[in-house]
């Protein structure tokens, strides 16, 4: 565990110095603005209210940045090791390969979370300077402060899910690749072939059904209904198949790139 909580503070030092990981979360925190700009320009008259606007925000940042910086972070951990011939001074010392993968990981998941962290510290206070109720929600019974919150919250843990998902996937290849350049334009280039396949179908069954990247943003339009006092509930196929498909690929991806890497060669 101590060499574990080092692995992972060296990796945490070692994203701080890096020019990427500060664009990611720049873009994080400029996307509130954004979303803000589109649902002033877009809404009717009284409709913009704290939900619509938190909506529209979560929305944009869950299917354009955090997809792309996410991808391209997760691609780069073990790439940028292996070419630059580092991971032959890492493993030859008392530490295990998967512990070195726990580490890598870990951050990998953590500045994921880190996006979503920066972008609610800009977007909640843009967001409380609307009403709580726009004039559409009048006579609908909407949740008290407390309950908007732990749908927020809910939101937040669904949609974490499938990103977690695509940052797997994005390890695992950095994993098999030899250089950074190959690793990202691998990751970002099948994340952004996913999109058109989604709708895909063949015979009665959706392709996209099956596919962990076509719920970036379910649980976020399923949490606005409920915050907004429709008659819709957590416990619906969607998110079985969210959960699902996001715990089933992440594991697949996970036990790939592990196999992979704790039987590779460093000599190649």
């Amino acid at each position: 565990m101590a060499a574990l909580t080092r692995l992972i503070s060296a990796e945490i030092m070692k994203a701080v110095r890096l020019k990427l990981p500060w664009m990611g979360l720049a873009f994080s925190g400029l996307m509130a603005f954004v979303a803000r700009h589109t649902v002033e320009r877009m809404a009717a008259p009284g409709e913009l209210s704290t939900r619509v606007y938190l909506t529209a925000d979560l929305n944009l940042l869950s299917t354009s940045i955090i997809p792309i910086f996410s991808t391209v972070f997760a691609a780069t951990l073990i790439a940028s090791e292996t070419s630059r011939g580092t991971l032959r001074m890492l493993l030859p010392r008392p530490i295990w390969r998967s512990t070195l993968l726990h580490a890598k990981l870990a951050t990998g998941l953590g500045y994921l979370a880190l996006m979503f962290v920066v972008n609610l510290a800009v977007a909640l206070p843009l967001a409380l300077s609307y009403p709580l109720r726009n004039t559409f929600d009048e006579g609908l019974p909407l949740p008290g402060p407390a309950g908007q919150i732990g749908i927020l919250a809910i939101v937040l843990g669904l949609t974490y899910l499938p990103h977690a998902a695509t940052v797997c996937f994005a390890f695992l290849v950095s994993i098999i690749s030899r250089s950074v350049a190959t690793a990202i334009g691998v990751a970002v280039g099948v994340v952004l072939c996913l999109y058109p396949i989604q709708i895909v179908h063949i015979g009665s069954v959706n392709i996209g059904d099956f596919m962990f990247s076509s719920y970036y943003d379910d649980a976020i339009g399923i949490g606005d209904n409920i915050a907004g006092g429709f008659a819709e509930s957590w416990n619906q196929e969607s998110i079985r198949m969210l959960v699902l498909t996001s715990v089933v690929s992440a594991a697949v991806f996970l036990v790939c790139g592990y196999l992979v890497f704790t039987r590779r060669d460093l000599k190649d």
